[in-house]
């Protein structure tokens, strides 16, 4: 699941501008990514029919709702939680993933941090399946069932080494691109030392 680091690396440190917030956020519409029938159980939702998010939840966010209203679970929901909004993780310094607009959170009452909630994986499944990461699959006291947050492959960031640390697929692709980018070095019509030298000569 993506972090508050890799997220920082990528867009920074979030702000309460216009200028930092247009240029990855803007307002997803219901009525302009359902079709009739689906925006008419959507709207008997406790979804709103205007979300603020980061522009590349949009497409997820969209697959991941179409999933539930054509699983017919969409009106199982109770409460909207919010996606957008600036703040430190609780306990921490590092910004929360809902500052940058990739995570959203559902039924909280019912799903606080540090249980194991009563979500149906039902929801969970059509939410993940949409192009999502699941905070009940936390480990320990992080549990944390309402939330939500848009899978690192729609966001383009690399692993971090603590990740890598404890996943080897990710170790083997990484090792994989490594060996991948030095072979294409090797079949380039310049060779290293000639780089070299013209790496010097504009330094």
């Amino acid at each position: 699941m993506i972090n508050s680091d890799q997220c920082l690396a990528k867009w920074g440190t979030p702000k309460n501008t216009v200028a930092w917030q247009s240029r990855i956020l803007s307002n997803w519409y219901a009525d302009r990514n359902l079709t009739n029938t689906q925006l008419s159980e959507y709207r008997e939702s406790c979804f709103p029919s205007k979300i603020y998010m980061n522009n590349l939840m949009h497409g997820p966010f969209t697959a991941a709702v179409i999933n539930l209203i054509e699983d017919d679970n969409l009106h199982l929901l109770r409460t909207w939680d919010g996606c957008f909004n600036i703040r430190k993780i609780a306990g921490s310094n590092k910004w929360s993933t809902h500052s940058y607009g990739i995570s959203f959170d559902i039924d909280a009452a019912w799903n606080k941090q540090g249980k194991p909630g009563d979500l149906s994986y039902k929801i969970v499944d059509n939410i993940k399946c949409g192009g999502f990461d699941w905070g009940g699959n936390f480990g320990g006291s992080s549990i944390d069932p309402m939330h939500f947050t848009l899978k690192e492959e729609f966001i383009g960031v690399e692993p971090t080494i603590g990740e890598l640390e404890d996943s080897p697929e990710d170790i083997k692709d990484l090792i994989d691109r490594l060996i991948n980018a030095l072979e294409e070095l090797k079949h380039t019509p310049q060779s290293l030392e000639n780089i070299d030298q013209h790496m010097d000569y504009h330094s």
